[in-house]
């Protein structure tokens, strides 16, 4: 499918054009009223969510976080951190307007095992998961959605906690809660490790 997009407009019969997404985006706000549009149980525990998006076959993928052992806050700094790492296990589940559980990976290692927002480009997931604790750091992964495998595409010395895959090889991702907007670029042409544009905080938009 030659626009990624497209599929998303077929499926879901109203406009999801990268326009349309931009000028909502922009009219939100920390005070904008939702509207539950419907309540759907989950098949399996879903512990505490963070993103949900759409892929082929209107399947869902929800990234979510399992908290083992909460973050605590020191009285003071400690290494440059405001409190600890806790303890947790990342998860992206599939899912349908059912809630059926259709699917299961596990994500993350040692202390990053926070998923945020996550998004689908029309061939793959990208999920980033990052420390449960602001100026920290993260590891983003591209996930197959038919086979669920895993792999790394690169990393980022903060705390992201969403992202948006762009068309070109970029995205845009905000920091934890929201502090500022980064743009991370992932190696081009590989989804290995690789080098990464670290936004700094002059260039970094706070919102």
């Amino acid at each position: 499918m030659s626009d990624p997009f497209e599929f998303r407009t077929a499926v879901a019969g109203r406009d999801d054009s990268n326009d349309a997404i931009v000028t909502a985006a922009r009219q939100l706000s920390r005070s904008t009223v939702w509207t539950m549009a419907g309540k759907v149980p989950f098949g399996f525990t879903a512990h505490h969510p963070q993103g949900i998006t759409r892929g082929h076959d209107d399947r869902l993928y929800l990234s979510t976080a399992e908290i083992i052992e909460a973050t605590q806050r020191y009285d003071r700094p400690v290494d440059g951190y405001d409190r600890t790492p806790g303890r947790g296990v990342g998860h992206v589940f599939v899912t349908d307007a059912e809630g059926a559980a259709l699917g299961h990976v596990t994500v993350g290692e040692g202390t990053v095992y926070h998923p945020g927002g996550i998004d689908f480009d029309g061939e793959s997931l990208w999920v980033p998961t990052a420390e449960y604790r602001p100026d920290s750091r993260s590891i983003v992964y591209r996930v197959d959605p038919g086979t669920l495998a895993v792999t790394e595409a690169f990393r980022f010395e903060d705390h992201i906690g969403g992202i948006v895959r762009a068309a070109r090889p970029a995205c845009c991702t905000p920091s934890h809660g929201g502090r500022g907007v980064c743009s991370p670029s992932p190696p081009t042409g590989s989804s290995s490790t690789g080098p990464t544009t670290r936004v700094t905080s002059s260039t970094t938009r706070r919102v």
